[in-house]
C-alpha cells in the first residue's frame, strides 16, 4: 500500500452542491484562488485565505453552471 502524505495542488470549493471556486496550490510559498468562472482572485500565503477569498455570494450564476434553475 502507498499512501501519497502531499496535499492535492487543486481544491475545489463547494456550497452544499454548488461549486464556488477553486485553489491551487502554487509551490510551496502561496495558492492562488479562482471564481466559478475560471477567474483568478489573488495569491495568498495559506490555503485558508486562497479558500476565505472565494465569494459566496448567492446572487452570483456561475457562466458554466451544469444544475437547472
Amino acid at each position: 500500500m502507498v499512501v501519497n502524505s502531499r496535499p492535492s495542488p487543486l481544491s475545489s470549493v463547494y456550497d452544499g452542491r454548488i461549486c464556488r471556486g477553486f485553489v491551487i496550490a502554487r509551490g510551496k510559498l502561496c495558492f492562488e484562488a479562482f471564481d466559478c468562472d475560471e477567474r483568478s482572485i489573488g495569491v495568498y500565503p495559506t490555503q485558508g485565505e486562497a479558500v476565505n477569498a472565494i465569494p459566496n455570494n448567492e446572487e452570483k450564476k456561475c457562466s458554466r453552471s451544469l444544475l437547472p434553475d
